[in-house]
């Protein structure tokens, strides 16, 4: 599959590409971000720790053969808490989204056009420049998410509460501080 329909000239400066079929991160596309993105950019200090969400795609065993080859602790997040636990998420990408569904909301008003492969990295880098990747608001992600200082009282209690799906299924017999157990976070080390 190719991205010829795409705008991809209107792209962020320095930014990669690669496409599924299903346009879902699959394993193969995981594995290419992980050794051609992330190695490539971390820099030689080693061990360096990588926390990412509990997708699929993100633990087969060839992300985690590399990451003990070249020292990557991988930490993984259960489903459905990135809100809360991943720092980038409070920091970065929470604000950014909010920049988009403002572009978007923008485009639909001024020109009753929608989003399509045509024009979407042109509306994506007016987003995209409007952010800043300041260190202290980087370091402030891990402050809120209670990763670094430790701080397990930074997530609220409503945090562990189980989401409407679970809730619906009912969690019988559960008490919370098991159902709190169960969001403790996975890590894969060397």
């Amino acid at each position: 599959m190719a991205l010829r329909s795409w705008d991809t000239e209107n792209a962020p400066s320095g930014t990669m590409m690669s496409v599924s079929e299903s346009g879902w991160t699959k394993q193969g596309l995981a594995q290419l971000w992980f050794e051609d993105v992330f190695l490539k950019n971390i820099g030689p200090e080693r061990p360096q720790a990588l926390i990412f969400d509990g997708h699929d795609s993100h633990h087969h065993v060839e992300i985690i053969n590399s990451a003990i080859q070249n020292r990557i602790v991988l930490i993984e997040l259960p489903s459905h808490t990135s809100n809360w636990l991943q720092p980038l998420d409070r920091t970065f990408f929470g604000p950014m989204k909010t920049k988009w569904r403002k572009q978007l909301s923008n485009l639909m008003a001024e020109t009753a056009c929608t989003v399509s492969h045509a024009n979407f990295f042109r509306l994506f880098s007016k987003v995209w420049g409007s952010m800043v990747a300041e260190p202290e608001k980087l370091r402030n992600g891990f402050v809120a998410t209670g990763i670094c200082p430790f701080n397990p009282n930074a997530i609220p209690e409503e945090a562990y509460e189980p989401s409407k799906h679970y809730a619906e299924k009912s969690i019988k017999g559960e008490s919370k501080s098991r159902f709190i157990c169960s969001l403790k976070l996975i890590v894969y080390q060397f």
